[in-house]
């Protein structure tokens, strides 16, 4: 009867094999089952497998092959010179090296060896007609998102030069100026630094290939404990920081498909190398104690700067509209892989992609959304220090006493009067 012979069964094998180009792998199976057959004898039945299915996992491996890259201080100092038509017009300690050029360093900078490169060098495309390009903006905004730094325009030297830095450069704990009996001071709620969503990650990651389901450094969205309005911070990189991504352009090499068009060619690539002897290569899981979550842990690229580790070294913009709140910046969506657990070999814990982010791990804010304007006529030597040093803080009073604390946000000089229209954001001091 049905339920006499209607069995059902599990089989699994597991095995090596050892297969070459061009081989097929099939799946067959036959039963035979004795049984009575009305008292007549036995009889046998055969039948075959209806569906089945293979889960093969495998790590393939190329040959090692070489690109063109250009390292930070030197694009941004080429998109520089280009824009002001100046051979020396750029500084960075931060992405400044012992051996930058055109100006040294007495170390390497933390963000130093965040290089970039197309697709088509990549690919193994000749270096003539093929260069990357890009513009100060998607550099500047790339640079942003992922290392949390700041532009300004500066004096070296009696010239001007653009220096990018992480933003407490531009936000020094330095008074530069005092001013006393201040009149007509007002403020108001600077609302354009409050955030209550934070989007964060790559603009462009996905291929159609099924890895990229492992891939990392994709995009975030996550929420911040501001109730009262509704304004999104972007720190998205249009650069491809995707190690899948990179790994299957690279794949598609030149000399195979020299006439064939591949849709990341003239993409950007963020790349994070290591020095080698007297060049570089590309930086894996070596200053890692601890990397899981991913398919390969030694095979990785750029988990320096997984989304996680770009929004840690935003900390001081996010802060600054959540410096009087408790609570966490919360991951609301990620695409791809966010199970990747990281931990560099000077940190105290590991830093898990999905978690929560604490506001106290965040770097302290170093501002507070609150605007300052007033009127006020400085001396000859305050005009100079304003000048000479625009990133430190003004401390201003009604009185004498019980001064309060801003950054330049705007100077408007009154040639007339000799009086400059002040406008402040208040540091968090």
């Amino acid at each position: 009867d049905e339920e006499r012979y209607n069995k059902s069964f599990n089989i699994s094998y597991t095995g090596t094999l050892n297969l070459n180009p061009g081989d097929e792998i099939y799946l067959f199976c036959e039963s035979r089952v004795n049984f009575e057959n009305d008292g007549d004898g036995p009889a046998w039945y055969t039948g075959t497998i209806d569906s089945g299915y293979f889960n093969i996992k495998a790590l393939t491996t190329v040959a090692s092959s070489q690109a063109p890259l250009i390292l930070p201080f030197e694009q941004y100092s080429r998109i520089c010179q280009s824009n002001t038509d100046q051979p020396d017009a750029f500084r960075s300690n931060y992405f400044g090296r012992v051996d930058s050029e055109p100006v040294n360093y007495g170390e390497d900078g933390p963000g130093a060896f965040r290089s970039r490169t197309n697709g088509k060098l990549i690919r193994g495309f000749p270096v003539d007609g093929n260069q990357p390009y890009q513009s100060w903006s998607d550099a500047f905004e790339s640079a942003q998102a992922i290392d949390g730094v700041g532009a300004g325009v500066e004096m070296v030297d009696n010239y001007q030069v653009i220096r990018m830095e992480p933003l407490q450069h531009f936000y020094k704990n330095e008074e530069i100026a005092r001013f006393s009996w201040v009149g007509d001071i007002t403020k108001k709620v600077a609302s354009e630094y409050y955030y209550n969503e934070l989007e964060a990650g790559y603009k462009k990651w996905a291929n159609e290939e099924f890895n990229n389901l492992d891939e990392f450094n994709t995009r975030q969205d996550r929420t911040l404990p501001i109730t009262q309005l509704k304004k999104k911070l972007s720190l998205i990189s249009s650069d491809i920081g995707s190690g899948y991504t990179l790994e299957f352009v690279r794949r598609d090499r030149f000399e195979d498909a020299s006439t064939k068009d591949n849709d990341n060619d003239d993409s950007i690539f963020v790349i994070q190398l290591r020095r080698s002897g007297n060049g570089f290569i590309v930086d894996r899981d070596e200053d890692f104690t601890s990397l899981t979550g991913v398919l390969d842990p030694g095979t990785v690229y750029n988990a320096k700067i997984s989304v996680s580790r770009n929004i840690l070294r935003n900390g001081a913009r996010i802060s600054g509209s959540l410096y009087l709140l408790n609570g966490s910046v919360n991951l609301a969506f990620a695409e791809g892989n966010s199970t990747l657990v990281t931990q560099l070999s000077n940190e105290a814990s590991p830093l898990v992609e999905a978690d929560p982010i604490p506001i106290d791990k965040l770097e302290r804010a170093l501002w507070r959304p609150e605007e300052y304007k007033f009127k006020f006529k400085p001396t000859w030597e305050q005009r100079q220090a304003l000048f000479n040093n625009p990133t430190g803080y003004i401390s201003f009073s009604s009185t004498d006493r019980n001064y309060k604390k801003g950054y330049i946000l705007e100077l408007v000089p009154d040639q007339s009067t000799r009086e400059i229209d002040f406008k402040l954001l208040r540091a968090n001091l």
